[in-house]
């Protein structure tokens, strides 16, 4: 499938309108009062490494007592500008060499706040085949549900990749399923 920029841009003002009442109405609700603190408790339970300002997540509370007001009116004023990301490298097992770019504990908020309007707006309209990157969904529940279809007399998965971190006991797969012709 070919979408033109200017037909996801058509769809994407249309879904917004339909779920807010408006574009223009999505920087507010991304900045509420509710969805800040519960992307700030998100980001403090993640811990991570601190960005070039190296500000810890345990001082982002007092941080953002302190700042919240301004950063929130920069934010709606389309001002706000985001630090540059930390660079650093980590070994691989392999011997390789792995760059990783670490943002800012603000800038973290800022993007799980987002992250999380989003996912309220567009999660619904996912298909319910769908496991890659969903809330409450993981690779084991994928590899469950595809069980599921070889004991109903499905025999191959179409198009289905699974990709998990090896301690979870899988590695990368591909299923390729359609019913038997026995039906069985």
């Amino acid at each position: 499938m070919n979408i033109k920029p200017q037909q996801m841009e058509m769809f994407v003002a249309s879904r917004l309108a339909e779920r807010l009442g408006g574009s223009e109405q999505l920087l507010e609700r991304i900045l509420e009062r509710r969805n800040v603190l519960r992307a700030m408790n998100q980001v403090v339970a993640n811990k991570g490494a601190p960005g070039v300002d190296g500000m810890k997540t345990n001082h982002l509370k007092g941080y953002l007592k302190r700042h919240w007001p301004k950063i929130k009116q920069d934010l709606l004023n389309g001002v706000y500008r985001p630090l540059p990301v930390r660079r650093k490298e980590i070994d691989k097992p392999d011997g390789g060499v792995r760059l990783l770019g670490i943002p800012t504990v603000l800038d973290r908020l800022i993007q799980q706040a987002i992250a999380q309007m989003l996912e309220q707006i567009w999660d619904p309209t996912f298909s319910e085949y769908s496991y890659g990157f969903r809330p409450e969904r993981s690779a084991h529940d994928a590899v469950l549900q595809a069980k599921g279809y070889l004991l109903d007399g499905y025999t191959y998965v179409e198009d289905s990749a699974c990709v998990a971190r090896p301690k979870s006991g899988f590695t990368e797969k591909q299923f390729h399923v359609s019913r038997s012709e026995s039906g069985n």
